[in-house]
């Protein structure tokens, strides 16, 4: 399940959110967060986890996707427009989850009564023209909950309180 909530209730959340099947096997869940909120943050998410998306579900390797749609972001120049990527693709066949993170906070898993940590990465798209995102790979066990959050909750909760609301579900 996804969920946003924007910053101010008249303005559209700057993050974009999804869960997607592939017809690869595979299992995509994508969240973008656009720089500052509102519109203008909207739309930067909303550009760049589209297209990202699109180029996942067209089957392309991860890593073009990841350099095209830096790409596209660093052509629109003129002005700073960036956004956050946090993409996770789970091979349903093998249990394997790739972490793909671009200046994304921290994903969780709880399991059996623990709360692991995924690391987030480095820079943004639309910063640089070559991104190194931070990766991950993880074995996914029966019974796993993987949860994925943009800055708007590590900036409100601790690891603790996130923990604490983790375990309590």
């Amino acid at each position: 399940a996804v969920s946003t909530l924007p910053a101010s209730p008249d303005d559209p959340s700057g993050d974009r959110a999804l869960v997607r099947s592939l017809d690869s096997g595979h299992l995509l869940a994508l969240l973008s967060d656009g720089m500052g909120s509102g519109a203008a943050a909207a739309e930067e998410s909303g550009q760049g986890g589209g297209l990202l998306q699109a180029l996942m579900r067209a089957g392309i390797d991860r890593e073009l996707a990841v350099d095209t749609v830096n790409g596209v972001m660093l052509a629109r120049g003129g002005e700073e427009v960036f956004a956050t990527a946090d993409m996770l693709l789970i091979d349903l066949a093998r249990g394997r989850a790739e972490f793909t993170k671009l200046s994304a906070s921290r994903s969780y898993i709880l399991r059996g009564g623990r709360v692991l940590t995924v690391e987030g990465g480095k820079l943004p798209l639309g910063i640089l023209e070559k991104v190194e995102p931070g990766l991950a790979e993880v074995k996914i066990r029966a019974g796993d909950v993987i949860y994925m959050t943009s800055d708007g909750v590590s900036d409100v909760l601790t690891e603790e309180e996130m923990e604490q609301v983790m375990l309590s579900q």
